[in-house]
């Protein structure tokens, strides 16, 4: 119920829909019958099925855990209410910025926060606190939250590999989050992208 996931190749799916192993990343390019790439190919399908789900559950808030590359993939202004773009910094040199492959993790660890506690209002995600961020309220807006941590911070969690996921919805908010390279697979698929697995929730 809580958790979707961006696929180059199956659009949208959910963590325990059946799926073969494959690599075909989002931003690859691909001619199809509507266009040149996959972005093209799924952003009308995957922002359907994301205002379906959204409506059926009840909730307007989308909250976007998924990088850039695969965000692109969603129509934000066709989906039913606002999106929550959370932001991570980390310090480095005594500055700070968003450092991709921490910030990778983040997303996933906010993912798995939410769904662990159950969070279902917008204003409880400033009550993250895993892995040494802690929300920043003075360079955050409502729907671009900021966290930061200081160099050094949460250094052991670090070594622990994030979990990877998509979109999600629980009562009146609702995450979105990617998949990685390392749950895509290492077999590269030769199959055209489908519209949906049966499996998938409709």
């Amino acid at each position: 119920r809580r958790l979707r996931i961006l696929s180059g190749l199956y659009g949208l799916l959910r963590p325990l829909d059946l799926m073969q192993p494959y690599r075909l990343e989002m931003g690859t390019r691909l001619d199809n019958e509507r266009g040149g790439d996959l972005y093209q190919f799924w952003g009308d399908i995957v922002t359907d099925l994301l205002r379906k789900d959204m409506n059926a559950a009840g909730t307007d808030v989308l909250v976007n855990l998924a990088s850039n590359e695969y965000f692109k993939a969603v129509r934000p202004k066709r989906l039913p209410g606002p999106v929550i773009e959370p932001v991570f910094h980390d310090e480095k040199n005594g500055q700070y910025k968003v450092i991709s492959f921490y910030a990778k993790k983040a997303r996933g660890l906010m993912a798995a926060w939410i769904l662990r506690n159950g969070v279902d209002q917008p204003a409880d995600l400033k009550k993250f606190r895993e892995a040494g961020y802690r929300y920043d309220k003075q360079h955050s807006t409502d729907n671009r939250p900021l966290f930061r941590r200081a160099e050094g911070a949460g250094a052991s969690e670090n070594r622990i590999s994030a979990a990877s996921v998509s979109c999600a919805h629980s009562g009146s908010i609702r995450a979105a989050t990617p998949t990685v390279s390392s749950v895509a697979g290492t077999a590269e698929s030769r199959n055209h992208p489908v519209a949906r697995p049966s499996t998938c929730a409709q």
